[in-house]
């Protein structure tokens, strides 16, 4: 049934038949007559008597402490005894105005007491207990309306059930039951059953929720899981009530112990459920620990305090620690999680109707608290014959207060709904302080996420980096519920990668102040994004120059070593060999001599290889501006013709340089010449260029510019060697490089070198 439609539609059968039962036991107590006093739990059956107290608005004779012992000269054992009794009189017809007998113990002493049965007090009783009722009534609302919103979700099936269990066990329970309710039998078993039908599908119900919030776990997969729970929670409970009347003979002490009976069962279905929740904080992701710190805690906080000071006392003591009125107020914090789990963590996806529920609701609370306030104070001042005086300015003080609260309850719900989007500095400057803070760059993509989810209360947000074709996650807020909505970052004019933006639902869209707000946080993430990876780039680049150092050394060292150092030591023993030959075989020295004449050149020769290697001669010979037009008349001369369908014409290069440059660095000099001969080489291999020119200026920095007449750069290409090792040059002195095609065509390409303050001009 997970999931399914017959697991909504049983779901709401249920639910349904729960708040039935409810409106049902209402209805017979209204119906009933009363006789202005309500009973003190089932537990004062157990001596014969019952206990009562007055029921607020009443006129009832009968005071606190009474305990009802015979109605019309019938004890209420024996009448007790007829509701199980399919042979009993059936019971007299009682109306209202009747007048009955009721003995009374009162102080030790039995006295026969007159009551004329009355109307139920319904309005007093409700205003008594109207904390409870009230609290019911936001859990079942709260639940109706996520069912409303996801029939199929088991979690939403299980809350409205449990709610609906909460406020129908409510009415029968608060509203009591009376003495006159065993004569008239009828009106006790109603509230009998429906009380304990409703309670047990309450936890039934929780149960039920907490196997399937906030993933639906393993065990619901069956069908018969859910209807099982329920069916079973029942079934216990009448094994219970059989075997208890079995072993009871008295039905008076039979009924006081299904008080008892209830508690075998919830008792163990409160410790299931908060079992499940604690199973699911343990193994589930941070999503669902966080949807589960609002509910899982405040359920258990609420459930415990609930046993604690009501019905674990109402069972011992007969009586709670704390009025019942206040005693399921504890049970408020509930409906406030489930708010909060699906405002902050998007559970059920329903915040704009919470929103405005939230908004004016609180505002009637605070006005209603307001008025009540102000009457109070101003009655007690003015006295009872003010009090149409006192009533008309309480009514002004709240008119006059109810404009401000309503704005500042928009803002704290907004704010608690939509993150910042009403106020984009807020979230601007807590993106810029969080990144300013951080002191790894790694960590900035999951900086960025966190704040834009933060920032307008997303289920998701990923960041992607890198160029269009290129693109790799970075960081992942949240898991996606909804097509994300893909929003590109730009630095400048290059675009460094995108974010993806879920929905808080799958029918909204982003409102304009929302969208600005993405766009400014876009834009400070460009920032942010392209800065990070300019830094990681130049952290990478010198993890490779420190790499290409150490390879150099190491091939330096093999080459001395195993290369130059054995030729050195051959010719060392040659020219002994020959020296002491000179005067015995002069042929042979001569020989000897030629020998080691060829292994100095070859050595010489691996001398020379090794400096090139170091730095290019021709910087030595022809300094920087010679040794690229030497390397630009290269490319001018066309390739042989090799047979080939397509032949490279000649490159015409143009070098351009001042008069004089200034005394390069050694490390400035080689950059700016590989960078030069890299992009010439460039020109001529894969731009199929036919003019290049190439121009280097000098001022506080050096600058190098190559522009070609090419086919320029494709479209998405990603940088080679070449341009890398380019990229590397210039950032490993602090420079920067830049290519990009020319506005009429082919590609430019631009570096700049800073140069240490003593190079200047000629």
């Amino acid at each position: 049934m997970h999931g399914s439609r017959r697991g909504s539609i049983f779901a709401a059968t249920v639910a349904t038949v729960a708040v039935v039962f409810g409106l049902v036991s209402l209805w017979v107590r209204v119906e009933t007559p009363s006789l202005g006093v309500a009973s003190i739990g089932l537990k004062a059956l157990d001596d014969g008597a019952i206990a009562v107290k007055p029921i607020p608005g009443s006129a009832s004779p009968l005071g606190g402490g009474d305990a009802v012992v015979a109605i019309d000269g019938l004890s209420m054992s024996a009448l007790a005894n007829d509701l199980l009794d399919m042979e009993a009189v059936s019971p007299p017809h009682l109306q209202l105005g009747d007048q009955v007998l009721v003995t009374v113990r009162r102080g030790g002493t039995l006295l026969e007491i007159p009551v004329t049965l009355e109307r139920y007090p319904l309005a007093a009783a409700v205003g008594d207990a109207a904390g409870a009722f009230s609290y019911g009534t936001l859990l079942l609302g709260v639940a109706t309306f996520v069912f409303w919103r996801r029939p199929r979700q088991p979690a939403a099936a299980g809350l409205l059930i449990a709610s609906a269990g909460v406020i129908s066990s409510d009415i029968p329970f608060l509203l009591g039951w009376s003495p006159i309710d065993v004569v008239l039998r009828g009106p006790f078993w109603a509230y009998l059953v429906s009380n304990f039908v409703t309670y047990l599908l309450l936890w039934a119900g929780a149960l039920h929720f907490a196997l399937a919030f906030p993933r639906p776990k393993r065990l619901l997969q069956r069908n018969w899981t859910i209807p099982a729970l329920y069916l079973g929670v029942f079934l216990i409970f009448i094994a219970e009530l059989v075997v208890a009347r079995l072993l009871l003979a008295d039905t008076m002490s039979w009924i006081a112990a299904t008080g008892s009976l209830v508690f075998t069962i919830v008792l163990p279905a409160l410790a299931l459920t908060l079992a499940v929740l604690a199973e699911a904080w343990r193994g589930g992701s941070t999503e669902d620990r966080r949807v589960l710190r609002w509910v899982g805690l405040t359920g258990a906080f609420s459930a415990v305090s609930t046993l604690a000071v009501g019905f674990i006392p109402e069972i011992v003591l007969g009586r709670s620690l704390l009025p019942w009125s206040v005693v399921v107020l504890f049970g408020l914090p509930i409906p406030i999680a489930i708010a909060a789990a699906v405002l902050r963590d998007h559970a059920f996806d329903i915040e704009v109707v919470v929103d405005r529920s939230l908004v004016y609701g609180g505002l009637s609370l605070a006005i209603l608290a307001i008025y009540t306030t102000t009457a109070t104070a101003l009655g007690a001042v003015f006295r009872q014959e003010d009090g149409f005086a006192a009533s008309l300015l309480a009514t002004g003080a709240a008119a006059l207060l109810a404009l401000t609260i309503r704005d500042g309850l928009q803002r704290w719900v907004s704010r608690l709904v939509y993150g910042d989007r009403d106020d984009p500095y807020r979230a601007l400057a807590r993106l810029g302080q969080r990144l300013d803070s951080t002191l790894e760059p790694e960590l900035i993509p999951t900086i960025i996420v966190d704040s834009v989810a933060e920032a307008l209360r997303l289920p998701y947000v990923a960041l992607e980096i890198g160029s269009a074709g290129a693109l790799e996650v970075a960081a992942v807020h949240g898991r996606a519920v909804t097509t994300p909505v893909r929003l590109p970052l730009v630095h400048g004019t290059d675009v460094v990668g995108q974010l993806l933006l879920a929905h808080r639902s799958p029918d909204e869209v982003f409102s304009s102040a929302e969208q600005g707000l993405l766009d400014d946080l876009a834009r400070s993430a460009g920032a942010a994004v392209h800065a990070t990876q300019l830094t990681l780039d130049v952290l990478r680049s010198r993890e490779r120059l420190v790499t290409a150092r150490e390879e150099e050394r190491r091939r330096l060292r093999r080459d001395l070593h195993d290369g130059l150092g054995p030729a050195l030591a051959g010719m060392a023993m040659r020219a002994e060999a020959a020296a002491e030959l000179f005067d015995v075989d002069r042929a042979s020295a001569r020989m000897q001599l030629d020998e080691l004449r060829t292994e100095a050149r070859a050595a010489l020769h691996d001398i020379r290889r090794l400096v090139n290697d170091l730095r290019p001669p021709a910087l030595d010979e022809l300094g920087l501006i010679g040794a690229i037009r030497q390397h630009a008349s290269r490319l001018s001369v066309p390739p042989p013709n090799n047979g080939l369908s397509h032949v490279r014409s000649a490159l015409e290069v143009d070098v351009q340089a001042p008069d004089g440059l200034p005394t390069l660095p050694a490390a400035v000099e080689v950059a700016a010449y590989r960078i030069a001969i890299e992009a010439l080489t460039n020109a001529a291999r894969h731009a199929d260029a036919r003019q290049c020119a190439v121009r280097l200026l000098s001022g506080r920095d050096l600058t190098i510019e190559v522009r070609d007449d090419g086919r320029g750069m494709p479209t998405g290409a990603r940088s080679g060697v070449g341009l890398t090792s380019m990229r590397e040059r210039a950032a490993e002195l602090g420079g920067s490089i830049v290519v990009e095609p020319n506005p009429d065509g082919g590609t430019r390409v631009w570096a700049r070198l800073p140069l240490p303050d003593q190079a200047t001009s000629a």
